[in-house]
C-alpha cells in the first residue's frame, strides 16, 4: 500500500493507494497530484493575493473562469440545495 500525506489548501491530506506501483510511477503520480493543486490555489485560493479569486476580489472586469469552474460551481450549488 501507498501513502501520501501532505499539508495543502489548509488542511491535511492523506492518499492512501492499495496497489503496488513503482517508484517511478509512485514519484509521477504525486507530482500530478501536487501539480493540480496548485493549479486549484492559484485559482480559487482566498489566502493567496496572486490567485484568480484574490485578482476577482480587488478588482472591477471581466474574467475568464478556468475550464473546470462550470462542473465545480454546479457541484457547489447542487450541495448548497440540499
Amino acid at each position: 500500500m501507498i501513502h501520501f500525506a501532505f499539508d495543502a489548501i489548509g488542511t491535511s491530506w492523506r492518499i492512501d493507494i492499495d496497489q503496488e506501483l513503482s517508484s517511478e510511477k509512485t514519484d509521477s503520480l504525486f507530482r500530478l497530484i501536487k501539480e493540480r493543486i496548485e493549479i486549484f490555489e492559484q485559482n480559487y485560493s482566498r489566502f493567496r493575493s496572486d490567485s484568480l479569486v484574490g485578482k476577482i476580489s480587488k478588482e472591477i472586469g471581466d474574467f475568464k473562469m478556468p475550464d473546470d469552474a462550470e462542473k465545480l460551481f454546479a457541484t457547489y450549488h447542487d450541495i448548497y440545495k440540499r
